[in-house]
């Protein structure tokens, strides 16, 4: 807890306070039903990133054919972690401080969001919720709030 924070008494909320139950449920059960499209969500998650920010596109500089073997196992492993969140905190900060090495900004951020709701979108089709989309919003903000809190700690050093 921050001295300000402590001084009016808020503590700040555990990850999974942010999440319910329900949310975790639905996110990874929607992955599961990605998995066997992992090829067909890559690509569309790749071409919807490109197309949102045409940037990242020579920044990133991936072989195609690497696109799904890195994404797919990372995502799995995060949306598997969802459960016990604070046991993937420190793999989290970890991308963090990769994301902030490469010079990651907030807009990329939003650009892979836009990116991964738009993948799951269009590969659940008719599976795809409005729950299912608020829970992934969720987890995602929270995601990305703890990596950002490390990639922060990185670029207060500098």
């Amino acid at each position: 807890m921050g001295f300000i924070s402590s001084l009016l008494g808020k503590k700040k909320k555990s990850p999974k306070d942010l999440i319910s139950d329900r949310q975790i449920e639905l996110v990874q059960h929607s992955f599961t039903l990605i998995t066997p499209h992992r090829k067909q969500f890559s690509d569309l998650f790749f071409a919807k990133l490109f197309q949102v920010d045409p940037v990242l596109e020579s920044s990133l500089k991936l072989d195609p054919s690497d696109q799904e073997r890195k994404m797919i196992p990372m995502l799995s492993a995060v949306v598997n972690g969802l459960v016990d969140i604070e046991l993937i905190i420190p793999i989290l900060h970890d991308f963090g401080r990769t994301h902030a090495e490469y010079n990651v900004e907030d807009t990329h951020y939003e650009a892979v969001k836009q990116a991964l709701l738009y993948a799951l979108e269009t590969v659940l089709e008719q599976e795809w919720t409005s729950e299912i989309s608020i829970a992934w919003n969720t987890c995602y903000t929270v995601i990305i709030d703890i990596m950002k809190e490390a990639a922060t700690s990185i670029n207060q050093m500098d």
